[in-house]
């Protein structure tokens, strides 16, 4: 595929789709001025459909584990650095970058794949310890939802990777509004991801002529299907689209323009100073939101530096080669009418010439502009070109004022050989990353990125741009659960246990096969033998609860457990596979008249309707589960595991089902309908309810003795266990 083909037109890239636009625009390549290609406008309609798809996919994309993310981006990592060229060609041919700035995005953007797939597994929730013993909570990290992310030309396989690929890896996912300057480009980071295997619909390509881009992006903030939104570009189109995300209350992370200062200090390397500046202003012909725009240079050593600095960008950038080529002639024009405003009020070019005329109207040679005071356009405006400042100062005072005298703070350089200066300057200068000896422009994966003031908010990079609150947000989730000392044992059933048919058989009195091969003496079992163990334990739980209990569970779902907190902490800590936790289903209700009985006397104000039919049955799979995971002692006879868990007890499985069958028997007619007890019917089921309970704290307390007898866990006092 060659990189420039007038009769190509870029598609649109939604659900899995190439998707082809009714009308399209020419894409213009500033290296020479001619059509290199078309691209599809993307209508209200294409958007609402690129977000309808990935709000779609999201369900089932939240759900991956982070194993699973992490080897698609470390194949896409492979796959772009296996297609180079082609995606440099593409570069090039829309930005007019250079061979080098194209290898060095490639070679950032392929080892930004690599260190997010490193990070996805590192996040993780928290177990906060509450004021209340009695209250347990869990803070969740969970993905947002559908992310509209929007990236610039200027940096495209670094900041249009960025932008889609912390939000995916977080588990979101994604409408990527690619920029009408290079949309082959940013397209070709689709592919890469597509060609990773990434399903359809996590990532959606959309792009639109610039005449529709108020209306198109407006359209995208406000939808209520887009749940955060991630921005790089310039500063007066942050404020917009600020402002809109503001209306619809949508969270944001902006990384806009800026104005670098670079301070240059008397006893300062002044050649290393030089090259970084001549390097840090001018690499990419300027068009770097973090390029040196003023550099400040103590008087001392100004004359010394500029000669260097000169003889630097002469080096780097020499007259005998091409101009820098920009964008479009509109960026060369702004910047020789800052450069002539400049000069009109005193300012001195001591390199370059803004007249001069070059082979395009997009080209322009470096201009270095001594003697800038602040009544100059260029003293305040971002150039976004090959144009630098330099201003004298003779003060560390003087220099923290004038490098904050901006309405910008992305990022700055100081260049001093005394380092206790330079982390004074750091700590005084008010951008979002100081570079001490070292170039403005800097940006890799290991350092979080973003600015301050209107340089925007948020980072990207490395692990905060995992971190809540850029593409994960925290939930914190609490549970009341009033503790009794409870004994769970695997015990026979009583001799008085129905035996008979399919709702009157008994529980096993011993481990299922499952769990056989956990016994004492034996090979420690793998991982996958425990995951598999404990699987199988559940779903034969679960089967055989829907033999006895009121309400049958969902279909092949594995215990109920999400209403009790702790045993989602034990499932966390002790097993690696997190799809038990995830799977976990809210517990089936219990009849409001006899759930209303139980759950005020017997699990306190406010405790679920955790019956004891119920709870009998999670006792015994809890107990399988901790036994499968080696969280409590086992023993070669019977293994009694300590908890407290609301109306609890080794027996509690019959318990409830005596009640239902006694209670209901004795008190409810045979014709009732929910909601329909008399008075003498309600006042009934209020006294043999009671009278149950009763009993059932004796059995309880015969129980835990006997467990102990048979060399079990002795009964804790006060709280601890699973529930």
């Amino acid at each position: 595929m060659s990189a420039s083909s007038s009769s190509f037109t870029v598609p649109f890239f939604i659900g899995g789709k190439d998707t082809s636009a009714d009308k399209s625009f020419d894409v213009v390549s500033p290296s020479d001025g001619k059509v290199a290609h078309r691209c599809g406008s993307a209508t209200l309609a294409d958007a609402s459909a690129a977000i309808a798809a990935a709000a779609d996919t999201f369900k089932t994309w939240r759900r991956t584990t982070p194993m699973q993310r992490r080897d698609i981006f470390l194949k896409a990592a492979d796959i772009m650095a296996a297609r180079r060229e082609e995606l440099a060609g593409y570069m090039a041919t829309e930005t007019g970058a250079t061979p080098p700035w194209c290898n060095f995005n490639l070679d950032v953007g392929i080892g930004m794949l690599k260190d997010i797939a490193g990070r996805i597994a590192t996040l993780e929730g928290s177990f906060p310890a509450l004021m209340d013993p009695n209250t347990s909570a869990i803070v969740m990290r969970e993905p947002y939802g559908v992310v509209l992310a929007m990236a610039p030309w200027n940096a495209p396989f670094i900041l249009g990777t960025r932008c889609v690929a912390f939000p995916i890896a977080a588990g979101n996912t994604v409408v990527f509004k690619g920029s009408e300057v290079a949309p082959r480009t940013m397209s070709a980071i689709v592919s890469v991801f597509r060609e990773a295997g990434l399903p359809d619909g996590v990532l959606n390509f959309i792009v639109h002529e610039p005449s529709a881009a108020a209306e198109s992006t407006a359209h995208a903030i406000a939808h209520p299907q887009v749940k955060k939104i991630n921005f790089t570009g310039s500063t007066q189109v942050g404020r917009i689209i600020g402002r809109l995300a503001g209306e619809n209350l949508k969270p944001l992370v902006l990384e806009l323009g800026g104005k670098a200062p670079a301070i240059v200090w008397e006893d300062a390397d002044l050649q290393l100073a030089a090259d970084q500046c001549a390097l840090g202003s001018f690499l990419h012909s300027g068009q770097i939101c973090m390029s040196t725009e003023k550099i400040l240079v103590h008087e001392s050593v100004k004359k010394d530096f500029l000669d260097k600095l000169v003889a630097a960008v002469e080096k780097i950038f020499p007259t005998g080669g091409d101009a820098l080529t920009l964008i479009n002639s509109t960026a060369v024009d702004k910047n020789k009418a800052l450069v002539k405003d400049a000069t009109s009020k005193g300012a001195s070019v001591v390199f370059g010439n803004p007249d001069a005329q070059e082979a395009s109207g997009t080209r322009l040679r470096p201009i270095v502009v001594d003697n800038v005071t602040t009544d100059m356009e260029l003293y305040r405006t971002e150039s976004f070109g090959p144009t630098v400042s330099v201003i004298g100062i003779e003060s560390e005072d003087e220099a923290i004022r004038i490098a904050n005298d901006t309405e910008y703070g992305l990022t700055s350089a100081v260049f001093t050989e005394d380092l206790r200066r330079g982390l004074r300057f750091a700590r005084e200068i008010e951008t979002g990353a100081v570079h001490i000896n070292n170039m403005t422009v800097h940006d890799e994966t290991a350092l979080p990125h973003g600015g301050a003031k209107a340089s925007g908010y948020g980072r990207f990079n490395a692990s905060k741009g995992l971190d809540d609150p850029k593409f994960n947000v925290v939930k914190p989730v609490s549970l009341y659960a009033p503790r009794r000392q409870s004994t769970i044992a695997f015990l026979a059933p009583s001799p008085q246990s129905p035996t008979t048919d399919r709702h009157h058989r008994p529980p096993p009195k011993t481990l299922s096969p499952s769990m056989s091969f956990l016994g004492m003496g034996r090979q420690q079992p793998t991982s996958e033998q425990k995951i598999a163990a404990v699987e199988g334990e559940m779903r034969m739980m679960a089967d055989t609860y829907n033999r006895y209990a009121f309400s049958p569970f969902p279909p092949l779902s594995p215990i109920c457990l999400r209403e009790r907190a702790r045993a989602g902490e034990t499932l966390a800590a002790a097993v690696s596979d997190r799809r038990l936790v995830d799977d976990l289903l809210v517990c089936p209700p219990l009849p409001p008249e006899l759930g209303s009985r139980l759950s005020s006397r017997d699990c306190g104000p406010g405790g679920p309707a955790s019956y004891r039919a119920e709870t009998g049955m999670l006792a015994r799979a809890a107990g399988h589960l901790t036994m499968a995971t080696g969280a409590t002692t086992t023993t070669t006879k019977t293994t009694t595991t300590t908890m407290m868990m609301c109306g609890g007890g080794g027996g509690g499985w019959w318990m409830g089902y005596h009640l239902q069958q006694a209670c209901q028997k004795k008190c409810v007619p045979t014709d009732y309908r929910e909601g329909e007890l008399n008075k003498g019917e309600s006042v009934c089921l209020d006294r043999c309810t009671a009278k149950f309970l009763d009993t059932s704290m004796k059995v309880s307390e015969i129980m835990q003795q006997q467990g102990q007898a048979m060399g079990g866990a002795a009964p804790q006092q006060g709280g601890g266990g699973l529930f």
